[in-house]
């Protein structure tokens, strides 16, 4: 089955632009305290389950392919996996959910909070499993609707919920629901892949932790990576600033989903590359991805300015600069998704634990000093600085392990020229009236699209 590249972008929107709106009322519906204590809970939470669950997603998506013709042991791998983690999950909900509740003591919420994140990051876990099916298998199109799901239903049931009760609890029961849902549909919309629980082959179990188990350390640290500035800001600064940087990374982040599903289209050549199956010039490979990447995250700082100075409170008017600050740490992350196939096919993906570890490091210490100096953008140059430093030691470890010919210097001046540009028009049009503001960004945005048409970027996006 050949996947449709259209459904990963259309699923990367969907998602992003339902979690946007879920912050935007909640940003409306909840205080700058309980949006905080929202998404510091929920990073823990999805440290915590990610890690529990001794990284069973990556080992089913190779053992995918290694039963990929035997569709009765595929079964088998699927439905042991999934009941595997149910139970893991279950005993690790049960048992510690009221220690971690006296470890968040310090946010007065109450226990059940803890234990709705909790639930609701293990439920969208195991659906990672049919989506990787769905991925693997090239189902685009059923990828599609069951990966959008959990985002679609988080809006819908913080609506429901919000409009019966006000409570401090409500955004992470509306996630706990949003989760749950998704995944009962999911299993009873795709029960015939699942054998019955008295079928679970432990043997499979084994053969895949054997290989899962080693990548634990790495899937715990990349987790780590994903929320640690969350995880500081809450706790050193307090979850009132939190709310504020959350707003911004929920903006930010649309950048890195966007390269993120490019990445989905030329990333089997990269494979293809390191494996001598393709004779292709690399910058030219990748220099279209980019510039749709840097294209797409121009538009998406536009669009933030006006998005935080009409659909949010005054007190979060500082919010676009730290946007845009958090927009070139992700856009850093481009050089990444080559790497990360380099690390792959030299069979040394533990390496990347290195880079993660640097990038979890820098962060921490650049976080509180940087936050003094210059407040919420000091927090996202922290993010961005160490992400960039993670990359560069992430870069070195691939190149010495599988060389690809990196075109170093070109990448440089594309970088150095965008962030120029892109801070030089930040600061020239934050000082003009909110009219001109807005139809200098039209035209801006227009003229995008039409360098992207001129320059033959839109044809990448349907490859």
């Amino acid at each position: 089955m050949s996947a449709n590249p259209k459904h990963y972008l259309v699923q990367t929107a969907i998602s992003g632009l339902a979690g946007f709106l879920f912050i935007w009322l909640a940003s409306h519906y909840t205080n700058d305290q309980e949006l905080g204590a929202y998404f510091l809970t929920f990073s823990y939470a999805m440290v915590a389950a990610g890690s529990l669950n001794l990284g069973l997603v990556f080992g089913y998506e190779r053992g995918f392919f290694e039963y990929e013709d035997n569709i009765d042991q595929q079964r088998n791998l699927l439905s042991s996996l999934f009941y595997s983690s149910l139970l893991i999950f279950t005993f690790f909900g049960i048992v510690f959910y009221k220690i971690l509740a006296l470890f968040f003591n310090h946010l007065g919420l109450d226990n059940a909070h803890y234990l709705l994140m909790f639930a609701g990051s293990c439920s969208y876990i195991m659906q990672q499993y049919f989506t990787t099916y769905f991925r693997c298998l090239g189902d685009s199109r059923r990828f599609l609707i069951f990966a959008s799901m959990p985002q679609a239903f988080l809006v819908t049931t913080f609506l429901f919920i919000n409009y019966f009760m006000n409570d401090q609890s409500v955004l992470a029961l509306a996630y706990f629901l949003a989760q749950l849902i998704s995944i009962l549909i999911v299993i009873i919309v795709n029960r015939s892949m699942l054998n019955s629980p008295f079928k679970f082959d432990f043997g499979l179990v084994l053969d895949t932790l054997k290989i899962s188990a080693p990548m634990t350390p790495r899937v715990v640290f990349g987790l780590l990576a994903g929320q640690i500035d969350k995880i500081f800001i809450g706790e050193l600064v307090g979850p009132t600033v939190l709310a504020s940087y959350g707003i911004a990374q929920s903006i930010a982040v649309a950048s890195f989903q966007f390269m993120t599903a490019l990445s989905r289209v030329f990333q089997p050549d990269i494979y293809r590359l390191c494996f001598g199956k393709l004779k292709v010039n690399l910058g030219d490979l990748l220099t279209p991805y980019l510039g749709l990447t840097m294209a797409f995250s121009f538009a998406v700082s536009v669009g933030a300015y006006h998005l935080i100075l009409f659909g949010f409170a005054d007190h979060y008017s500082h919010v676009p600069q730290a946007v845009n600050v958090l927009i070139i740490g992700y856009l850093l992350l481009f050089i990444g998704k080559v790497s990360g196939i380099q690390l792959a096919v030299g069979k040394k993906l533990v390496y990347s634990v290195i880079g993660t570890l640097i990038t979890i490091a820098v962060n921490i210490v650049l976080i509180e000093p940087l936050y003094w100096a210059l407040s919420l953008n000091g927090v996202a140059l922290a993010f961005s600085i160490s992400q960039g430093i993670g990359v560069v030691v992430m870069y070195c470890i691939a190149q010495a392990t599988v060389p690809l010919p990196f075109p170093v210097r070109r990448l440089i001046l594309i970088y150095c020229a965008f962030i120029s540009i892109f801070f030089a028009y930040n600061y020239i049009s934050y000082e003009l009236p909110n009219a001109l503001h807005i139809l200098i960004d039209i035209l801006v945005l227009v003229s995008i699209y039409v360098c992207a048409l001129k320059f033959g970027l839109i044809q990448y996006l349907t490859k």
